[in-house]
């Protein structure tokens, strides 16, 4: 029994924590709360007109011929803080006031502090929080700027008003933030354009930044609604925010007003009875304004004419008394220059937004290639670190001709799959001829007659440096013969690896010696012929250099083809390939010392 029983309340407890996460709903969209004297300039509009006809009408029945505040500023805006005639607390809670001359009399907003009575309703001002803790008006504008200007003609009355919050939706982003409000039918994305006479779509980045009057388009059609009141609109059956604006789309695009500019009282009045005409027509249930109103307003907006107080029957007694305040209004509009404006700058089209295009990043702006050294173009992209963010690059490589030594320009492109460009990059590439350098340190030599000289030994003296040199070549064999006085001629070329060549020409003076030179043994194991400069000294000695008759650098060349120190003979037996000096690698530089000739390859 105990385990049935047991069983049966985890199968009931089951079911209700079921149905509970079914129908749990957001709080904070939910959840209705009243504040208490906002300032009104901190609230943020979600629509981008007001009919500031109606605005005056309103302001003929706020400020009496003295400029001083009436009962029905009063009336309206207790009423519109939420207090109820005869239904609010006494400052402390205990009991209720029915002073019916305090109600319009005084400001109970100040009175009562922050009581309000339950049973009264909640102030007209509804907001949504929205981004960074931000109140949206959802309805109430003209109800509080109407209030903001009669504070700034008379100097009395408020600008703070109380509101009540019907939603919180601060966790959301501002594009989220606005598909919310549109979803919910909670803002009007739409402007009156008088030029075009219809409702132009407009991004709610446009709306007005904060309340007054000024901010705001003038809608001629927002004011009619007003005026049409009780013949063919019940106030109090309006159930959406923003009806009259549909109404005001729906009347539009009849076209039964693109002829009226509405800039002077008999345009109004007209409009008037051409606007009660057609909503009578749609009362007694016309079949083409039915459907128009569909296309325009249900389909759109999912809303329907009963939701925006459509009376089930038309009063045409009570137009007369209609366009009396539409000429008590229109007075106070010629009183009054900010009624008359109208912020157009709202339908501006504004600026495209520059789109954001990727960027191509490099690492190196200059490469260099051999002749005929032809690189793929993923590789070549790799070799100057090319990026680019979110788009592919390509180049022009293929315009470049690796058989000619010249310097190009390839330009990096890329476009991303929005089809946003990025800004082109240029590169320079350079095809190198790979012609070789040839420097010598020592062009002009002295070098005394008689002594043995070798081909090595003499382009060691001289100092060869060079770029791009793959082998050198002279003509030591035919143009230099150390027994015979006088300057000799030592050609000396470099070619490189493609080729290319260059030349250059060393003077050789050989001097002639009058006193004879020691005969050198034949066999010396064990001593160097003292006579003969070794050519691993590190400087000849002063008589194998000839004194100071040349300007050009001078030096000792080693005499050669004695017995040597082992380390010397191998760097010269380095150079002993007989005319040609070349490197099997490739070589980007020979250097040649004054005693040993190095090789450095690539």
């Amino acid at each position: 029994m105990k385990k049935t029983l047991g069983l049966l309340w985890g199968i009931i407890l089951i079911f209700t924590l079921s149905f509970i996460s079914l129908t749990s709903v957001n709080a904070a969209e939910t959840t209705t709360s009243v504040r208490y004297d906002v300032p009104i300039q901190s609230i943020h509009p979600t629509q981008a007109d007001l009919g500031k006809v109606q605005m005056a009408y309103k302001l003929t029945t706020y400020i009496n011929e003295n400029g001083q505040l009436t009962e029905d500023y009063f009336a309206d805006f207790n009423d519109d803080n939420g207090y109820k005639k005869g239904k609010y607390l006494s400052p402390d809670g205990t009991e209720k006031l029915q002073d019916k001359a305090k109600y319009k009399t005084a400001d109970l907003r100040d009175t009562l502090q922050a009581v309000v009575d339950p049973d009264v309703s909640t102030p007209a001002v509804t907001v949504v929080i929205g981004p960074d803790q931000q109140y949206y008006a959802i309805d109430g504008h003209h109800g509080a700027n109407s209030y903001l200007l009669t504070k700034a003609i008379t100097g009395s009355g408020s600008d703070k008003v109380n509101i009540t919050v019907v939603g919180d939706y601060s966790d959301l982003s501002g594009a989220a933030f606005w598909q919310k409000m549109a979803a919910n039918n909670q803002y009007y994305p739409k402007a009156f354009n008088l030029q075009t006479h219809r409702y132009q779509t407009i991004d709610p980045e446009r709306l007005p930044k904060q309340m007054g009057s000024e901010q705001f388009i003038n809608d001629p059609f927002r004011s009619l609604n007003y005026f049409m009141r009780k013949s063919v609109i019940d106030k109090d059956a309006i159930s959406v925010p923003f009806a009259e604006f549909y109404w005001g789309e729906f009347l539009t695009e009849t076209k039964a007003f693109d002829d009226l500019d509405f800039k002077d009282l008999a345009s109004y009045q007209t409009a008037l009875d051409r606007a009660n005409e057609i909503l009578a027509k749609l009362i007694d249930g016309d079949e083409a304004l039915q459907q128009l109103f569909k296309q325009t307003i249900t389909d759109q907006y999912g809303i329907q004419a009963s939701q925006l107080g459509l009376m089930n029957k038309f009063e045409p007694d009570k137009i007369a008394d209609q366009k009396d305040k539409l000429a008590t209004a229109w007075a106070m509009v010629a009183q009054q220059p900010i009624l008359q404006a109208s912020n157009t700058s709202i339908l501006d089209t504004p600026p495209p937004a520059e789109p954001e295009k990727p960027v191509i990043t490099v690492e190196k702006q200059t490469i260099h290639y051999l002749l005929n050294e032809k690189p793929a173009e993923k590789d070549f992209l790799q070799a100057i670190g090319a990026k680019a963010e979110g788009a592919a690059i390509q180049t022009d490589l293929q315009t470049v001709d690796f058989s000619k030594a010249a310097t190009y320009k390839v330009k990096l492109e890329a476009i991303d799959a929005q089809g946003n460009a990025a800004d082109s990059v240029p590169i320079t590439l350079v095809v190198d001829s790979r012609q070789p350098v040839l420097t010598l340190d020592n062009p002009s030599l002295t070098w005394k007659q008689g002594k043995r000289l070798t081909e090595q030994a003499l382009l060691a003296a001289i100092g060869i440096h060079g770029e791009n040199i793959d082998h050198i070549e002279t003509d030591f064999a035919t143009s230099i013969d150390p027994d015979k006085a006088g300057v000799q001629h030592l050609q000396i070329e470099a070619f490189s690896e493609t080729g290319e060549h260059t030349a250059k020409v060393a003077d050789i003076r050989i001097e002639q010696v009058n006193q004879q030179v020691p005969t050198v043994p034949e066999k010396n194991d064990h001593h160097t012929d003292p006579t003969v400069q070794d050519p691993t000294d590190e400087a000849p000695s002063q008589d194998d250099v000839a004194g100071g008759n040349s300007n050009s650098p001078v030096a000792k060349l080693p005499a050669t083809g004695d017995k040597a120190d082992g380390a010397a003979l191998l760097g010269l037996a380095f150079l002993a390939a007989g005319i040609y000096l070349r490197g099997k690698s490739r070589c980007n530089r020979i250097v040649v010392y004054d005693k040993i000739a190095s090789h450095y390859f690539a």
